[in-house]
């Protein structure tokens, strides 16, 4: 909280916090709200896929023709994240980075 609360205050009203329970309305109405989400596959990433939020799907290889998006959006990830590099964890950040700018223009 005390990084969040030092944060420019423009960029600081553009930040929500939101306290998440059980409840999977509460996570649609998220979503909703979002103009994009980046996870990987799990529900979250597919209730958006039903929402149709732009998302950035951070995938294993066979994730995008078993769990698809509406987008078709995703950053694949070789493999397990124990066995990554630094390098190659650099390159999945950058490529998230820019996939997230296109999004977003």
């Amino acid at each position: 909280m005390e990084q969040i609360n030092s944060l420019d205050t423009l960029l600081n009203k553009q930040i929500f916090i939101f306290k998440n329970d059980e409840d999977i309305l509460n996570l649609a109405a998220l979503l909703y709200y979002s103009k994009c989400l980046i996870s990987p596959s799990t529900g979250t990433i597919h209730l958006a896929t039903n929402l149709e939020i732009p998302s950035i799907g951070l995938y294993p290889y066979k994730d995008d023709e078993q769990w698809p998006t509406f987008n078709k959006n995703y950053v694949f990830i070789p493999k397990p994240q124990k066995e990554l590099s630094k390098q190659e964890i650099d390159e999945i950040i950058e490529e998230c980075l820019d996939r997230l700018k296109q999004l977003l223009d």
